[in-house]
């Protein structure tokens, strides 16, 4: 397209006449060096267009209009996967919220990353103020964890170099690059001491790790679980704070058992999902394949694949059947699922995820159903929410205040 065209589509985006493939024409230009001149042009027309200008100010105008298109820059980095990341909400079409959070990219940020204040008295020499203020967002968390080894030591593992980290008796201990980490039994002989380990998860963080007998599991944000190196005896036992997800290794041998809070769960070789943090009114045991028994002191019941177990804070153990799977492990596959949860519960998702504080002011009654990216910045998360309500949010520093 002709320079002309690139001002007349930028214009018609700020008056909100942009079709959708303008839109997207226009947020891959702002990537690109060669425009970078002709841009910041049409920004600076756009902001004097709606100020009435002192004498110049060149140094100044050049400096917020840099930071303006830096922060655009920096926008449009994780905003060209809006479509694929952000999947619609109940009761929204995809085309409108597509849309919505695309223009969102510019218009906030020409809107309120600059604000410029011009202060006139008759009498006296101009005075003038640039006040750049850089909107505030918080990005999704990612692969960290701490391992800490039975003799106390800790090692962080996001900042781990890959490969062997150490041996432990006869297990090799190693680190790949996708946020996992992998016990693996390399001896022929009898353990001669039992190593526990503890691998945390900070608010904010997840991680995988592969067990020495080959199960797997997937720590969700503030989580922990604490395993020997390598089993031994007749039983395979691991404690779980948080949420977890197990892939467990057949073994009709030496069963698998989870300790979490005051429950059981033991299994032989199934795949099953456990929540129990300790802000959640419910802990929740929910099998996906297989077989598991759940105890809870003189309480127990067996699950089947879609059934979950539930034991509230008054130490009432139940079951339930046809549970939602996909939503339960949607954590693990980096979704963020909502299925008519409350304002509290979407809040401590987002809480753990995000590594925030959130304050709720006043009375929000709806319920929200729906999937959304775990990878994208909280901003986004609360488009989506704002969608189907009138909630309002403030970003202060670490701490999120919704209101009605």
């Amino acid at each position: 397209m002709k320079n002309t065209n690139l001002q007349e589509i930028f214009a018609r985006y700020l008056s909100g006449e942009a079709s959708p493939k303008e839109v997207r024409f226009l947020l891959q230009q702002f990537g690109k060096k060669e425009n970078e001149t002709e841009l910041k042009a049409a920004i600076r027309r756009q902001l004097e267009a709606g100020h009435e200008m002192p004498e110049p100010i060149e140094k100044s105008w050049e400096s917020v209009l840099q930071d303006t298109y830096q922060a655009i820059k920096v926008q449009i980095s994780h905003k060209n996967q809006i479509e694929d990341d952000v999947k619609t909400l109940h009761q929204i079409h995809i085309r409108r919220w597509w849309r919505y959070s695309i223009a969102a990219a510019m218009a906030v940020l020409v809107a309120s990353s600059v604000f410029i204040f011009f202060n006139h008295k008759k009498g006296s020499s101009v005075q003038t103020r640039t006040e750049i203020v850089q909107r505030r967002d918080i990005a999704p968390g990612g692969n960290k964890a701490i391992l800490t080894l039975s003799n106390g030591t800790s090692i962080g593992l996001d900042s781990t170099k890959n490969g062997v980290i150490f041996l432990q008796g006869n297990t090799k201990v190693v680190k790949q690059n996708n946020g996992l980490l992998s016990f693996n039994n390399v001896g022929s002989g009898k353990a001669t001491r039992t190593l526990y380990n503890t691998i945390t998860t900070p608010r904010g963080g997840q991680y995988e790790v592969v067990l020495s007998d080959g199960t797997k599991v997937w720590l969700n944000a503030a989580s922990s679980i604490r395993f020997p190196n390598e089993f031994t005896g007749n039983v395979r036992e691991v404690r779980v704070t948080g949420e977890a997800y197990f892939e467990v290794t057949d073994n009709t041998q030496m069963p698998f058992k989870v300790l979490v809070n005051d429950m059981t769960v033991q299994v032989l070789g199934t795949h099953f999902n456990v929540m129990a943090y300790k802000d959640e009114p419910v802990a929740k045991i929910t099998l996906l394949n297989g077989a598991v028994k759940v105890t809870d002191g003189d309480k127990n019941v067996l699950l089947n694949p879609g059934e979950q177990a539930q034991v509230n804070l008054k130490g009432q153990l139940t079951k339930v059947e046809n549970v939602d799977l996909q939503g339960t492990i949607a954590w693990k596959n980096n979704q963020f699922w909502f299925n008519g949860d409350d304002i509290q519960t979407v809040m401590r998702e987002l809480s753990r995820w995000y590594n925030v504080n959130v304050i709720i002011k006043g009375e929000i009654p709806q319920h929200f159903g729906g999937d959304i990216s775990r990878n994208i910045y909280v901003s986004k998360v609360f488009e989506a929410l704002q969608a189907t309500s009138h909630l309002q949010y403030k970003i202060q520093d670490s701490t999120i205040i919704v209101s009605p």
